[in-house]
């Protein structure tokens, strides 16, 4: 039978009295009494049977197996620190945790976030991404920006970037041809983003096409549908806010002009805890990302 570990303080007295060769000096820096560090380390060497301090009248000194310990046990003290300060905030800052949307935390988190970082240097930022609207139940974010339909959003939700669904591609895949007519979009490889009812098949109802549709690859995003269009996969029906920075950089251009109005998108939620403050900070800088994002891709492709 395994023997149980002996407790952490016990380790943690014994490492600090070795660091100072002071059963003193490691009471103040563990803020123990002596009479505690003392306890610890007779109940280490206990335990082990064997003595790891040589008690003299003026200090102390590492026996042999006091000198073999003391570098396992610092390092695993060590490991143990690193450990928890991945984790921990500084005093000074607070922690904004925020649950998003896998696509958004692609298309504006990852390029962006750190400008909003440095404006707010006493902020931590844990951020926390997701696909499903299932996904978020019980995730306790002060912000949630989720994927949903209208009716299934949370209350007091509201809807950021514009309600539209665009077809894009790669210029690769349709040689620069931008305005394309419905029959002969639906004849490209198509790319359907799955639990949306903003799917090809409405676009074909919007569009007044009867034909047939060449969908050949489903993804759970629409960040995934936007990445699949920039390697030349197929043409995306994806979401504008999405979609908006590839416009913009030109790894996507756009094949209608026509705007098709989307049912599902993108709603913020914020918790009214006590991040409130920075959580409605960080929500009209995003939108304001977004809008930014979303007027220069229209310019582009009306330019």
């Amino acid at each position: 039978m395994v023997q149980p570990l002996p407790p952490l303080a016990w380790f943690r007295a014994f490492e600090c009295a070795a660091r100072h060769l002071s059963f003193t000096l490691a009471a103040q820096e563990l803020n123990l009494t002596q009479s505690a560090i003392s306890q610890h380390i007779r109940s280490l060497e206990h335990r082990f049977g064997c003595a790891l301090f040589i008690r003299k009248h003026r200090g102390i000194a590492l026996t042999d197996q006091g000198r073999r310990l003391l570098p396992e046990v610092a390092n695993a003290i060590n490991i143990l620190r690193s450990a928890s300060e991945t984790l921990e905030t500084p005093a000074d800052k607070r922690l904004l945790t925020i649950s998003v949307s896998t696509s958004l935390a692609q298309w504006y988190l990852a390029p962006k976030l750190k400008y909003f970082a440095e404006d707010h240097a006493n902020l931590g930022l844990r951020i926390i991404s997701k696909v499903w609207p299932d996904e978020f139940a019980g995730s306790k974010a002060d912000v949630e920006i989720r994927f949903d339909a209208p009716g299934s959003a949370e209350p007091g939700s509201s809807r950021i970037g514009s309600n539209k669904i665009v077809c894009v591609a790669s210029p690769d895949l349709v040689e620069q041809t931008r305005e394309m007519s419905p029959e002969t979009i639906a004849q490209f490889p198509l790319i359907q983003v799955l639990g949306t009812s903003d799917s090809w098949t409405r676009w074909s109802a919007v569009r007044g096409y009867g034909g047939g549709l060449n969908i050949t690859c489903n993804v759970e995003s629409h960040g995934a549908a936007v990445d699949f269009a920039r390697s030349g996969t197929g043409i995306a029906l994806t979401s504008y806010l999405v979609a908006a920075p590839s416009l913009i950089d030109g790894s996507l251009i756009r094949l209608e002009q026509q705007d098709m109005q989307a049912h599902d998108g993108y709603y913020l939620t914020i918790a009214q805890n006590e991040n409130v403050v920075q959580a409605e900070a960080f929500s009209k800088w995003l939108q304001a990302e977004i809008r930014q994002a979303e007027i220069a891709a229209e310019a582009l492709s009306t330019g």
